[in-house]
């Protein structure tokens, strides 16, 4: 994390290797498309040849609770909004 400005930022440094397993092209336009929509506004910037990423810091994150029915109704909004978006991208999983 660091702060420019008074406002909070995140870079993600890859591990070694891990550009083995994902597609960093794929997951910077993942990223946009995202950004994009709505989903995720706090993505900023990513190199697609290091895999360097900022985004915008949130406080006050945590990982939802599956067993709460508001977090459950959260994440599938989300998930309904990709949905309904029918994003399409050049690739498949």
């Amino acid at each position: 994390m660091f702060e420019v400005f008074g406002k909070k930022y995140v870079y993600r440094h890859p591990g070694d290797g891990t550009e083995e397993i994902i597609s960093r092209e794929h997951e910077k336009k993942a990223l946009e498309l995202g950004k994009s929509i709505g989903v995720d506004p706090t993505y900023i910037f990513m190199d697609s040849n290091e895999g360097w990423k900022i985004s915008s810091y949130v406080s006050g994150i945590r990982m939802p609770s599956y067993d709460s029915f508001e977090d459950s109704k959260r994440v599938l909004s989300v998930i309904r909004k990709l949905h309904e978006e029918k994003l399409s991208v050049d690739w498949e999983f």
